[in-house]
């Protein structure tokens, strides 16, 4: 899974079900000031996990993974003009994953990695 640059911080929770985690959420933050976000849940019938999407959200491609990606406006005065949000999913398993303060390039970069890594 992905590991960011310089990571200074890590924080990592989740949900146990049946000896399994169902979810889980991942945060990260470099000396830089970058953070990037990973939530994670696996969709099962043991967990009655669903997940309905509208065509109309769907704006984006993870190499072949249809997605919904926004971009928000960040804090100019501390450097971070944007955050990112990306929703997809590969499988049974759903991301959303959220930046701050990475250039469009390296959120994508880091997106298209984890959908590549996903089993």
């Amino acid at each position: 899974m992905y590991q960011p640059y310089l990571a200074r911080t890590f924080n990592s929770s989740g949900a146990f079900n049946k000896g399994k985690y169902n979810s889980v959420f991942r945060s990260y933050q470099n000396r830089l000031g970058q953070r990037f976000e990973i939530n994670e849940m696996l969709l099962n019938d043991e967990n009655n996990g669903k997940l309905t999407v509208y065509n109309e959200a769907l704006n984006f491609d993870v190499i072949g993974h249809p997605a919904t990606l926004q971009k928000l406006k960040g804090v100019k005065e501390q450097g971070r003009e944007a955050i990112y949000d990306l929703d997809f999913n590969v499988g049974n398993r759903v991301f959303s994953i959220s930046a701050e303060g990475l250039t469009y390039q390296e959120f994508i970069t880091v997106a298209h990695n984890i959908a590549r890594q996903t089993k």
